[in-house]
Protein backbone atom coordinates (compact mmCIF):
# COMPACT_ATOMS: atom_id res chain seq x y z
CA UNK A 1 0.00 0.00 0.00
CA UNK A 2 0.93 3.66 -0.25
CA UNK A 3 3.44 4.79 2.42
CA UNK A 4 0.97 7.22 4.02
CA UNK A 5 3.12 7.33 7.14
CA UNK A 6 5.73 9.46 5.40
CA UNK A 7 6.63 12.30 7.76
CA UNK A 8 6.99 14.95 5.07
CA UNK A 9 4.32 15.53 2.44
CA UNK A 10 5.12 17.51 -0.70
CA UNK A 11 2.52 19.92 -2.07
CA UNK A 12 1.56 21.37 -5.42
CA UNK A 13 -0.40 24.65 -5.45
CA UNK A 14 -0.92 24.11 -1.73
CA UNK A 15 -2.54 20.69 -2.30
CA UNK A 16 -0.85 17.51 -0.93
CA UNK A 17 0.95 15.23 -3.38
CA UNK A 18 0.42 11.61 -2.39
CA UNK A 19 3.56 9.85 -1.18
CA UNK A 20 5.05 7.14 -3.35
CA UNK A 21 5.98 9.30 -6.35
CA UNK A 22 8.79 7.81 -8.48
CA UNK A 23 10.78 9.43 -11.31
CA UNK A 24 9.39 8.57 -14.77
CA UNK A 25 6.63 6.35 -13.31
CA UNK A 26 5.01 8.98 -11.10
CA UNK A 27 2.25 7.17 -9.19
CA UNK A 28 1.46 4.64 -11.94
CA UNK A 29 2.90 1.75 -9.97
CA UNK A 30 0.30 2.34 -7.24
CA UNK A 31 -2.76 2.07 -9.47
CA UNK A 32 -3.09 -1.70 -9.47
CA UNK A 33 -3.89 -2.12 -5.79
CA UNK A 34 -7.20 -2.02 -3.89
CA UNK A 35 -8.31 1.38 -5.16
CA UNK A 36 -11.41 1.90 -2.94
CA UNK A 37 -9.31 1.37 0.20
CA UNK A 38 -6.43 3.33 -1.36
CA UNK A 39 -8.57 6.42 -2.03
CA UNK A 40 -10.34 6.19 1.34
CA UNK A 41 -7.00 6.18 3.15
CA UNK A 42 -5.73 9.06 1.01
CA UNK A 43 -8.84 11.10 1.89
CA UNK A 44 -8.49 10.37 5.62
CA UNK A 45 -4.83 11.36 5.60
CA UNK A 46 -4.83 14.31 3.23
CA UNK A 47 -8.40 15.53 2.86
CA UNK A 48 -10.76 15.53 -0.16
CA UNK A 49 -8.14 16.96 -2.57
CA UNK A 50 -4.75 15.46 -3.42
CA UNK A 51 -2.47 15.26 -6.44
CA UNK A 52 -1.22 12.17 -8.26
CA UNK A 53 0.84 11.98 -11.44
CA UNK A 54 0.18 9.41 -14.13
CA UNK A 55 0.97 10.76 -17.59
CA UNK A 56 0.10 14.29 -16.37
CA UNK A 57 -0.68 15.79 -12.99
CA UNK A 58 -4.21 14.91 -11.88
CA UNK A 59 -6.00 16.58 -8.96
CA UNK A 60 -8.21 13.97 -7.30
CA UNK A 61 -11.40 15.13 -5.61
CA UNK A 62 -13.63 13.02 -3.38
CA UNK A 63 -17.10 13.54 -1.91
CA UNK A 64 -20.29 14.93 -3.42
CA UNK A 65 -18.47 17.85 -5.07
CA UNK A 66 -16.52 15.30 -7.09
CA UNK A 67 -19.77 13.76 -8.30
CA UNK A 68 -20.88 17.18 -9.58
CA UNK A 69 -17.83 17.21 -11.87
CA UNK A 70 -19.36 14.32 -13.81
CA UNK A 71 -22.19 16.55 -15.02
CA UNK A 72 -19.75 18.27 -17.45
CA UNK A 73 -21.25 21.70 -16.88
CA UNK A 74 -17.81 23.24 -16.31
CA UNK A 75 -15.70 20.24 -17.29
CA UNK A 76 -15.07 18.19 -20.42
CA UNK A 77 -13.92 14.73 -21.51
CA UNK A 78 -12.17 15.93 -24.68
CA UNK A 79 -8.74 15.64 -23.02
CA UNK A 80 -8.97 11.88 -23.61
CA UNK A 81 -7.96 12.60 -27.20
CA UNK A 82 -4.67 13.87 -25.83
CA UNK A 83 -3.95 11.14 -23.28
CA UNK A 84 -5.40 8.06 -25.03
CA UNK A 85 -5.87 8.81 -28.71
CA UNK A 86 -4.97 5.33 -29.95
CA UNK A 87 -7.39 3.74 -27.53
CA UNK A 88 -10.48 5.96 -27.92
CA UNK A 89 -10.03 7.38 -31.44
CA UNK A 90 -13.19 9.17 -32.58
CA UNK A 91 -15.47 7.38 -30.13
CA UNK A 92 -18.02 9.28 -28.07
CA UNK A 93 -15.80 8.96 -24.96
CA UNK A 94 -13.66 11.88 -26.12
CA UNK A 95 -16.38 14.33 -27.18
CA UNK A 96 -18.69 16.74 -25.41
CA UNK A 97 -21.37 19.25 -26.30
CA UNK A 98 -23.00 19.09 -29.74
CA UNK A 99 -20.60 16.47 -31.22
CA UNK A 100 -21.22 14.16 -28.27
CA UNK A 101 -25.00 14.66 -28.39
CA UNK A 102 -25.03 13.89 -32.12
CA UNK A 103 -23.02 10.71 -31.69
CA UNK A 104 -24.93 9.61 -28.61
CA UNK A 105 -28.30 10.20 -30.30
CA UNK A 106 -27.17 8.05 -33.22
CA UNK A 107 -26.14 5.20 -30.90
CA UNK A 108 -28.78 5.20 -28.15
CA UNK A 109 -31.36 3.05 -29.94
CA UNK A 110 -29.73 -0.41 -29.72
CA UNK A 111 -28.82 0.11 -26.06
CA UNK A 112 -32.20 1.09 -24.64
CA UNK A 113 -34.14 -1.72 -22.92
CA UNK A 114 -36.45 -1.89 -25.95
CA UNK A 115 -33.56 -1.80 -28.41
CA UNK A 116 -31.67 -4.59 -26.63
CA UNK A 117 -34.74 -6.81 -26.90
CA UNK A 118 -35.86 -5.89 -30.43
CA UNK A 119 -32.36 -6.25 -31.95
CA UNK A 120 -32.18 -9.82 -30.68
CA UNK A 121 -29.16 -9.02 -28.45
CA UNK A 122 -30.97 -10.09 -25.27
CA UNK A 123 -31.98 -13.47 -26.68
CA UNK A 124 -28.52 -14.06 -28.18
CA UNK A 125 -26.88 -13.25 -24.85
CA UNK A 126 -29.26 -15.58 -23.01
CA UNK A 127 -28.64 -18.43 -25.45
CA UNK A 128 -24.85 -17.97 -25.30
CA UNK A 129 -24.87 -17.93 -21.49
CA UNK A 130 -27.08 -21.01 -21.21
CA UNK A 131 -24.93 -23.02 -23.60
CA UNK A 132 -21.78 -22.17 -21.70
CA UNK A 133 -23.38 -22.94 -18.33
CA UNK A 134 -24.62 -26.29 -19.60
CA UNK A 135 -21.06 -27.08 -20.68
CA UNK A 136 -19.54 -26.58 -17.23
CA UNK A 137 -18.50 -30.17 -16.65
CA UNK A 138 -15.37 -29.51 -14.59
CA UNK A 139 -15.27 -29.88 -10.82
CA UNK A 140 -13.34 -26.62 -10.44
CA UNK A 141 -12.69 -23.56 -12.55
CA UNK A 142 -10.99 -20.18 -12.65
CA UNK A 143 -14.00 -17.89 -12.38
CA UNK A 144 -12.58 -14.76 -13.99
CA UNK A 145 -11.04 -16.71 -16.86
CA UNK A 146 -14.47 -18.26 -17.47
CA UNK A 147 -16.43 -14.99 -17.33
CA UNK A 148 -13.93 -13.18 -19.55
CA UNK A 149 -14.33 -15.83 -22.23
CA UNK A 150 -18.11 -15.76 -21.87
CA UNK A 151 -18.49 -11.97 -21.94
CA UNK A 152 -16.25 -11.61 -24.97
CA UNK A 153 -18.13 -14.38 -26.75
CA UNK A 154 -21.43 -12.59 -26.08
CA UNK A 155 -20.30 -9.20 -27.36
CA UNK A 156 -18.68 -10.70 -30.48
CA UNK A 157 -21.74 -12.83 -31.24
CA UNK A 158 -23.96 -9.76 -30.93
CA UNK A 159 -21.75 -8.03 -33.48
CA UNK A 160 -22.21 -10.93 -35.88
CA UNK A 161 -18.74 -12.46 -35.60
CA UNK A 162 -18.76 -16.18 -36.51
CA UNK A 163 -17.96 -18.58 -33.68
CA UNK A 164 -15.06 -19.99 -35.72
CA UNK A 165 -13.35 -16.57 -35.68
CA UNK A 166 -13.68 -15.86 -31.94
CA UNK A 167 -10.17 -16.99 -31.03
CA UNK A 168 -8.53 -14.65 -33.56
CA UNK A 169 -10.70 -11.72 -32.46
CA UNK A 170 -9.92 -12.41 -28.81
CA UNK A 171 -6.17 -12.49 -29.50
CA UNK A 172 -6.25 -9.16 -31.35
CA UNK A 173 -8.43 -7.49 -28.73
CA UNK A 174 -5.94 -8.48 -26.05
CA UNK A 175 -3.17 -6.88 -28.11
CA UNK A 176 -5.28 -3.77 -28.71
CA UNK A 177 -5.61 -3.35 -24.93
CA UNK A 178 -1.88 -2.64 -24.88
CA UNK A 179 -2.75 0.82 -26.25
CA UNK A 180 -3.46 1.93 -22.68
CA UNK A 181 0.10 0.98 -21.66
CA UNK A 182 1.38 4.09 -19.84
CA UNK A 183 4.78 4.31 -21.57
CA UNK A 184 3.99 5.36 -25.13
CA UNK A 185 7.23 4.56 -26.99
CA UNK A 186 6.65 3.42 -30.58
CA UNK A 187 9.32 0.82 -31.38
CA UNK A 188 9.12 -2.55 -33.19
CA UNK A 189 7.42 -5.11 -30.94
CA UNK A 190 6.66 -2.45 -28.29
CA UNK A 191 3.19 -2.47 -26.66
CA UNK A 192 2.24 0.68 -28.60
CA UNK A 193 3.25 -0.81 -31.97
CA UNK A 194 1.50 -4.13 -31.27
CA UNK A 195 -1.65 -2.30 -30.18
CA UNK A 196 -1.70 -0.17 -33.34
CA UNK A 197 -1.28 -3.23 -35.58
CA UNK A 198 -4.08 -5.01 -33.71
CA UNK A 199 -6.30 -1.95 -34.15
CA UNK A 200 -5.75 -2.03 -37.91
CA UNK A 201 -6.63 -5.75 -37.97
CA UNK A 202 -9.83 -5.07 -36.04
CA UNK A 203 -10.78 -2.16 -38.31
CA UNK A 204 -10.37 -4.32 -41.39
CA UNK A 205 -12.59 -7.06 -39.94
CA UNK A 206 -15.18 -4.57 -38.75
CA UNK A 207 -15.40 -3.11 -42.25
CA UNK A 208 -16.23 -6.59 -43.49
CA UNK A 209 -18.96 -6.96 -40.86
CA UNK A 210 -20.33 -3.53 -41.76
CA UNK A 211 -20.46 -4.45 -45.44
CA UNK A 212 -22.46 -7.56 -44.57
CA UNK A 213 -24.72 -5.68 -42.17
CA UNK A 214 -25.47 -2.97 -44.75
CA UNK A 215 -27.56 -5.44 -46.73
CA UNK A 216 -31.26 -4.61 -46.60
CA UNK A 217 -32.27 -7.83 -44.89
CA UNK A 218 -29.54 -7.80 -42.25
CA UNK A 219 -30.30 -7.30 -38.56
CA UNK A 220 -28.29 -7.16 -35.33
CA UNK A 221 -26.39 -4.46 -33.45
CA UNK A 222 -24.05 -3.35 -36.26
CA UNK A 223 -26.91 -3.12 -38.76
CA UNK A 224 -28.90 -1.08 -36.24
CA UNK A 225 -25.97 1.30 -35.70
CA UNK A 226 -25.44 1.68 -39.45
CA UNK A 227 -29.07 2.66 -39.89
CA UNK A 228 -29.26 4.87 -36.78
CA UNK A 229 -29.75 8.61 -37.19
CA UNK A 230 -29.80 11.54 -34.80
CA UNK A 231 -32.62 14.08 -34.58
CA UNK A 232 -31.37 15.82 -37.73
CA UNK A 233 -31.08 12.62 -39.74
CA UNK A 234 -27.30 12.28 -39.49
CA UNK A 235 -25.61 8.95 -38.90
CA UNK A 236 -22.14 7.98 -37.77
CA UNK A 237 -19.16 8.30 -40.09
CA UNK A 238 -17.19 5.13 -40.85
CA UNK A 239 -14.36 6.27 -38.54
CA UNK A 240 -16.78 7.03 -35.71
CA UNK A 241 -18.50 3.69 -36.11
CA UNK A 242 -15.20 1.76 -36.16
CA UNK A 243 -13.85 3.48 -33.05
CA UNK A 244 -17.10 3.14 -31.15
CA UNK A 245 -17.37 -0.56 -32.02
CA UNK A 246 -13.86 -1.16 -30.70
CA UNK A 247 -14.66 0.72 -27.49
CA UNK A 248 -18.04 -0.97 -27.04
CA UNK A 249 -16.49 -4.40 -27.41
CA UNK A 250 -13.94 -3.58 -24.73
CA UNK A 251 -16.42 -1.95 -22.33
CA UNK A 252 -18.97 -4.62 -23.12
CA UNK A 253 -16.84 -7.51 -21.92
CA UNK A 254 -14.07 -6.47 -19.53
CA UNK A 255 -16.28 -4.65 -17.02
CA UNK A 256 -19.13 -7.18 -17.21
CA UNK A 257 -16.73 -10.12 -16.90
CA UNK A 258 -15.32 -8.61 -13.72
CA UNK A 259 -18.79 -8.08 -12.22
CA UNK A 260 -19.92 -11.61 -13.06
CA UNK A 261 -16.74 -13.09 -11.58
CA UNK A 262 -17.11 -11.21 -8.31
CA UNK A 263 -20.77 -12.23 -8.11
CA UNK A 264 -19.90 -15.93 -8.36
CA UNK A 265 -17.02 -15.64 -5.90
CA UNK A 266 -19.33 -14.04 -3.34
CA UNK A 267 -21.93 -16.78 -3.93
CA UNK A 268 -19.17 -19.30 -3.24
CA UNK A 269 -18.34 -17.49 -0.01
CA UNK A 270 -21.99 -17.07 1.07
CA UNK A 271 -23.99 -20.29 0.61
CA UNK A 272 -27.12 -18.58 1.97
CA UNK A 273 -27.04 -16.16 -0.98
CA UNK A 274 -26.54 -19.01 -3.42
CA UNK A 275 -29.55 -20.87 -1.95
CA UNK A 276 -31.72 -17.74 -2.24
CA UNK A 277 -30.66 -17.27 -5.87
CA UNK A 278 -31.41 -20.91 -6.71
CA UNK A 279 -34.87 -20.71 -5.13
CA UNK A 280 -35.70 -17.57 -7.15
CA UNK A 281 -34.17 -18.86 -10.40
CA UNK A 282 -35.88 -22.26 -10.50
CA UNK A 283 -39.23 -20.66 -9.62
CA UNK A 284 -39.10 -18.87 -13.01
CA UNK A 285 -39.83 -20.70 -16.24
CA UNK A 286 -36.76 -19.36 -18.07
CA UNK A 287 -33.81 -16.99 -18.00
CA UNK A 288 -35.07 -13.41 -18.59
CA UNK A 289 -34.74 -11.84 -22.04
CA UNK A 290 -36.06 -8.35 -21.28
CA UNK A 291 -35.78 -5.76 -18.54
CA UNK A 292 -39.46 -6.35 -17.74
CA UNK A 293 -38.70 -10.02 -17.08
CA UNK A 294 -35.69 -9.04 -14.97
CA UNK A 295 -38.15 -7.58 -12.46
CA UNK A 296 -39.17 -11.17 -11.67
CA UNK A 297 -35.64 -11.74 -10.32
CA UNK A 298 -35.18 -9.15 -7.55
CA UNK A 299 -32.51 -11.16 -5.72
CA UNK A 300 -30.45 -11.64 -8.88
CA UNK A 301 -30.77 -7.89 -9.47
CA UNK A 302 -29.65 -7.21 -5.90
CA UNK A 303 -26.62 -9.44 -6.46
CA UNK A 304 -25.73 -7.41 -9.56
CA UNK A 305 -26.02 -4.07 -7.74
CA UNK A 306 -24.14 -5.23 -4.66
CA UNK A 307 -21.34 -6.71 -6.80
CA UNK A 308 -20.95 -3.42 -8.68
CA UNK A 309 -21.11 -1.43 -5.43
CA UNK A 310 -18.42 -3.43 -3.64
CA UNK A 311 -16.30 -4.17 -6.72
CA UNK A 312 -16.80 -1.24 -9.12
CA UNK A 313 -15.16 -2.22 -12.42
CA UNK A 314 -13.65 1.22 -13.05
CA UNK A 315 -11.83 2.92 -10.17
CA UNK A 316 -11.78 6.48 -11.45
CA UNK A 317 -12.27 8.73 -14.44
CA UNK A 318 -11.02 12.21 -15.26
CA UNK A 319 -12.49 15.53 -16.38
CA UNK A 320 -10.73 18.67 -17.65
CA UNK A 321 -11.86 22.09 -16.41
CA UNK A 322 -13.40 24.37 -19.07
CA UNK A 323 -14.38 27.32 -16.84
CA UNK A 324 -12.82 28.63 -13.61
CA UNK A 325 -14.46 26.82 -10.71
CA UNK A 326 -14.05 26.12 -7.01
CA UNK A 327 -13.92 22.58 -5.61
CA UNK A 328 -13.48 22.03 -1.88
CA UNK A 329 -12.21 25.61 -1.59
CA UNK A 330 -9.60 25.22 -4.34
CA UNK A 331 -9.82 27.63 -7.28
CA UNK A 332 -9.31 25.46 -10.35
CA UNK A 333 -8.36 27.07 -13.63
CA UNK A 334 -9.10 26.12 -17.23
CA UNK A 335 -7.03 23.11 -18.24
CA UNK A 336 -6.74 21.56 -14.78
CA UNK A 337 -7.56 17.84 -14.80
CA UNK A 338 -9.62 16.33 -11.98
CA UNK A 339 -9.64 12.66 -11.07
CA UNK A 340 -12.97 11.36 -9.75
CA UNK A 341 -12.76 8.10 -7.76
CA UNK A 342 -15.96 6.37 -8.86
CA UNK A 343 -15.08 3.50 -6.54
CA UNK A 344 -15.85 5.62 -3.45
CA UNK A 345 -19.49 6.49 -4.19
CA UNK A 346 -20.69 3.03 -3.19
CA UNK A 347 -18.85 3.15 0.13
CA UNK A 348 -20.65 5.98 1.91
CA UNK A 349 -21.40 4.49 5.38
CA UNK A 350 -24.55 6.62 5.66
CA UNK A 351 -25.97 4.94 2.57
CA UNK A 352 -24.31 1.57 3.11
CA UNK A 353 -23.56 0.66 6.73
CA UNK A 354 -20.57 -1.68 7.01
CA UNK A 355 -19.64 -0.99 3.36
CA UNK A 356 -17.08 -3.83 3.10
CA UNK A 357 -19.78 -6.43 3.79
CA UNK A 358 -21.45 -8.14 0.83
CA UNK A 359 -25.18 -7.67 1.53
CA UNK A 360 -27.57 -7.96 -1.43
CA UNK A 361 -30.43 -7.20 1.00
CA UNK A 362 -29.42 -3.51 0.76
CA UNK A 363 -31.23 -3.42 -2.58
CA UNK A 364 -34.31 -5.49 -1.71
CA UNK A 365 -37.74 -4.07 -0.87
CA UNK A 366 -36.64 -0.48 -1.48
CA UNK A 367 -39.30 2.20 -1.56
CA UNK A 368 -37.16 4.71 -3.44
CA UNK A 369 -35.55 4.39 -6.86
CA UNK A 370 -31.84 3.82 -7.35
CA UNK A 371 -30.20 7.26 -7.36
CA UNK A 372 -27.63 8.59 -9.81
CA UNK A 373 -25.09 8.55 -6.97
CA UNK A 374 -25.74 4.82 -6.51
CA UNK A 375 -25.11 4.10 -10.20
CA UNK A 376 -21.97 6.26 -10.26
CA UNK A 377 -19.86 3.18 -10.98
CA UNK A 378 -21.23 3.59 -14.52
CA UNK A 379 -20.32 7.30 -14.64
CA UNK A 380 -22.67 10.23 -14.62
CA UNK A 381 -23.97 13.17 -16.59
CA UNK A 382 -23.87 13.02 -20.41
CA UNK A 383 -21.24 10.26 -20.34
CA UNK A 384 -23.26 7.80 -18.27
CA UNK A 385 -22.43 4.34 -19.60
CA UNK A 386 -24.21 3.64 -22.89
CA UNK A 387 -24.25 -0.08 -22.13
CA UNK A 388 -25.64 0.13 -18.58
CA UNK A 389 -28.95 -1.59 -19.38
CA UNK A 390 -27.24 -4.39 -21.28
CA UNK A 391 -24.71 -4.95 -18.47
CA UNK A 392 -27.62 -5.08 -16.01
CA UNK A 393 -29.58 -7.60 -18.10
CA UNK A 394 -26.55 -9.70 -19.05
CA UNK A 395 -25.37 -10.06 -15.44
CA UNK A 396 -28.84 -11.04 -14.21
CA UNK A 397 -29.11 -13.56 -17.05
CA UNK A 398 -25.76 -15.00 -16.05
CA UNK A 399 -26.68 -15.25 -12.35
CA UNK A 400 -29.99 -16.98 -13.12
CA UNK A 401 -28.48 -19.37 -15.68
CA UNK A 402 -25.59 -20.23 -13.34
CA UNK A 403 -27.98 -21.03 -10.49
CA UNK A 404 -30.23 -23.13 -12.72
CA UNK A 405 -27.27 -25.07 -14.12
CA UNK A 406 -25.84 -25.74 -10.66
CA UNK A 407 -29.25 -26.90 -9.41
CA UNK A 408 -29.67 -29.23 -12.38
CA UNK A 409 -26.25 -30.77 -11.68
CA UNK A 410 -26.81 -30.95 -7.94
CA UNK A 411 -23.74 -28.86 -7.17
CA UNK A 412 -22.90 -25.63 -5.39
CA UNK A 413 -19.84 -23.36 -5.58
CA UNK A 414 -17.33 -22.87 -2.80
CA UNK A 415 -14.03 -21.02 -2.79
CA UNK A 416 -11.02 -23.21 -3.44
CA UNK A 417 -8.58 -23.49 -0.55
CA UNK A 418 -6.34 -20.46 -0.22
CA UNK A 419 -8.39 -18.07 -2.38
CA UNK A 420 -8.61 -14.58 -0.89
CA UNK A 421 -10.97 -12.03 -2.43
CA UNK A 422 -8.73 -9.02 -2.95
CA UNK A 423 -9.45 -6.28 -5.48
CA UNK A 424 -6.83 -5.40 -8.04
CA UNK A 425 -7.07 -3.00 -10.99
CA UNK A 426 -5.45 -3.99 -14.31
CA UNK A 427 -6.96 -1.43 -15.22
CA UNK A 428 -10.42 -2.80 -14.37
CA UNK A 429 -11.31 -4.31 -11.00
CA UNK A 430 -10.39 -7.96 -11.22
CA UNK A 431 -10.34 -10.81 -8.73
CA UNK A 432 -6.90 -12.08 -7.71
CA UNK A 433 -5.17 -14.44 -10.11
CA UNK A 434 -6.23 -18.06 -9.84
CA UNK A 435 -9.54 -17.17 -8.19
CA UNK A 436 -10.81 -20.71 -8.39
CA UNK A 437 -14.06 -22.19 -7.15
CA UNK A 438 -14.93 -25.82 -6.56
CA UNK A 439 -18.30 -27.17 -7.72
CA UNK A 440 -19.10 -29.65 -4.99
CA UNK A 441 -21.99 -32.14 -5.03
CA UNK A 442 -24.98 -31.60 -2.79
CA UNK A 443 -28.29 -33.39 -2.41
CA UNK A 444 -30.82 -32.17 -4.95
CA UNK A 445 -33.08 -29.59 -3.33
CA UNK A 446 -36.84 -30.01 -3.67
Amino acid sequence: MLPFSSSRVRTRQGIPILPGYLPLLGHLHLLTQDMPVFFEEATRRHGPLFYMRTKDWVLFATGSEAFDLLRNKTTTSTHYHRVAQTFIGDSLLGYDGAPHRRMRASMNGPFTPRGIHSSGAATLARDTIERRMEGLSRSSLDVHEETQALALQIIFRIMGIPASDLDAWTEHYQRFLLSIFPIQIDLPFSPVRRAREAGLWLDDRYRGLMATASKLDADGTIATLLAARDEEGRGLTERELLDNLRLLALAGHETTASTMAWLVLELARHPEHFDALVDESIAASHVPISMDEVKNHPFAEALFRESVRLYPPIANITREVTEPMTVHGFDAKVGDVFGIPLCLFGRDPELYPDPEAFRPSRFLNRRIQISSMETAAFGGGPHFCLGYHFAHLETVQFAVAFARAMHARGTRPRLADGVKLERRYRPFAQPPKHSRIVLEPIGRRQ
